[in-house]
């Protein structure tokens, strides 16, 4: 998301251009890459609307792109790629053994 603070640790010229030079030529990054480029404040917006809004009251397991409704990566559906990832988190997250253990990893 151009024009945030996520190159905040990158070079100068590279957060001069995400802070000043991408925000500007964002409609011209939506055609020639890809649709789904927002700025921060059209991301906050579909956020609190994902947050608050009935329409999408009770919606679970859903991902979207702005406010469509759109299917995930094949990737996201392989179930032994979902529990590498946990016991990777898991793995490298836990505090120690015990925490392990309370997340079944052993």
């Amino acid at each position: 998301m151009p024009g945030t603070g996520l190159a905040r640790e990158s070079s100068g010229i590279e957060k001069f251009i995400w802070k000043s030079v991408l925000p500007r030529i964002i409609p011209l990054l939506r055609m020639l890459i890809t649709p789904n480029i927002h700025t921060p404040e059209e991301s906050g917006a579909s956020l609190a609307w994902l947050a608050t809004d009935w329409e999408v009251e009770g919606r679970s397991g859903v991902y979207f792109e702005g406010r469509k409704a759109v299917q995930s990566s094949v990737d996201s559906y392989r179930e032994k790629k979902q529990e590498d990832l946990w016991r990777w988190t898991v793995e490298y997250l836990a505090e120690d053994e015990g925490e392990k253990a309370r997340f079944e990893i052993v």
